[in-house]
């Protein structure tokens, strides 16, 4: 593991302030933890396909649960890395959008889902930049 020594520039009104700060890299405990959830829900993603679609026969729609997979491991990357903008929304709009349009045969409509990912990642970044700057106000950093 590393420590890198990053720039961070806080700007005021009149003058600037250069603040340095210590970012280590993600700990090998979290990654390994990390690696750890994502492979039990790519098994448990599989598991819950093949089982649920051999049950009902319906093959096509069912496929859907793997994406659900990676939508739990990017929560548990979400609390990890302090980031919001690490959740796999695209995965979850894509997964909702198959699942319900094929049930309900609304395909037309539900299109309107994917307009959410820009306003959601656009939300996300200034949540993030609001939380890192309240991070290096605090020496939290």
């Amino acid at each position: 593991m590393t420590i890198e020594e990053v720039k961070v520039e806080v700007v005021t009104d009149d003058d600037k302030k250069h603040i340095f700060c210590k970012k280590s890299s993600f700990k090998k405990k979290n990654r390994t933890f990390l690696l750890t959830i994502m492979s039990c829900m790519l098994f448990i993603s599989l598991t819950a396909f093949i089982v649920v679609s051999a049950i009902t026969g319906l093959w096509h729609p069912m496929w859907t649960l793997i994406l659900f997979g990676t939508v739990v491991e990017s929560i548990f990357e979400c609390i990890l890395k302090k980031r919001i903008v690490r959740f796999a929304y695209p995965s979850l709009i894509i997964g909702l959008y198959v699942m319900i349009s094929h049930f309900t045969g609304l395909w037309h409509p539900l299109w309107v889902l994917f307009l959410t990912i820009p306003v959601f990642y656009t939300t996300a970044i200034r949540i993030d930049a609001l939380v890192f700057k309240n991070r290096i106000e605090k020496g939290d950093l």
